[in-house]
């Protein structure tokens, strides 16, 4: 059996080495339960120098496809006129440009980058976001971040992409925009900015999801039930 964590890899296994799709399994990424039961945060939003009533956050590297140009140009009247604040956690070697796309749009008083932190770390700053946001990613990868975020029972409005749309469900653990529609994008983000309950109840579900079926305790019981399936 060969593993791998997305339907597009497993398309080309297929194609390209014509390996029958019943020797392939789309395992996706996972998280360890334990670095996401969080009851104090290492800082808050005080110490971080954020003001406003609701922090919109994203994570990872910052590199071209995880749209984060996109974002800025999405919600910058927003963050002008809302009691909002952008926190961005990660470094990479996009983050110049958007500084610069920042600096020009007036927005920096509204934004907070982390620079590049630990894995361990990123949860504390999932902690103090109101809502999380994917806004751009590819085919083929299994962004951690979808499932960190997920884990830290927090609303997430992500973009309708194959390895997302593979593990949240539209309405029900996540809202989902079509990619680089800006328009969409808003709409969702609205939605739950205005409705409170809307977003703890997305929060809840994504959490009780990722904790029963994405996780590294789950991951190797499905391997380890293949072997004893192909054994048998």
């Amino acid at each position: 059996m060969i593993y791998t964590v997305s339907d597009h890899f497993k398309r080309l296994l297929m194609e390209v080495h014509s390996i029958p799709a019943s020797k392939i399994r789309v395992t996706p990424n996972a998280i360890d339960p334990e670095r996401f039961k969080i009851r104090n945060c290492v800082f808050s939003r005080k110490a971080l120098g954020i003001n406003h009533e609701k922090v919109i956050c994203t994570t990872g590297a910052f590199v071209h496809w995880y749209g984060l140009g996109f974002l800025l140009d999405s919600i910058s009247d927003l963050l002008k006129t809302e009691d909002l604040h952008l926190l961005l956690v990660g470094d990479g070697p996009a983050r110049s440009e958007i500084e610069s796309k920042a600096k020009a749009q007036g927005l920096m008083q509204h934004i907070t980058f982390t620079g590049f932190v630990t894995s361990e770390i990123v949860p504390h700053y999932l902690f103090l976001a109101d809502i999380v946001v994917i806004p751009d990613s590819n085919a083929h990868g299994s962004p951690m971040k979808l499932f960190e975020s997920m884990a830290m029972g927090k609303p997430i409005v992500a973009v309708d992409d194959g390895p997302i749309r593979a593990v949240l469900e539209h309405g029900r653990d996540g809202l989902l925009f079509p990619p680089k529609n800006q328009e969409a994008f808003r709409k969702e983000l609205l939605r739950v900015l205005k409705d409170r309950e809307l977003g703890r109840r997305l929060g809840e579900a994504a959490r009780s999801k990722v904790f029963a079926r994405y996780t590294w305790v789950e991951n190797p019981r499905a391997v380890l039930s293949d072997f004893h399936h192909v054994r048998a």
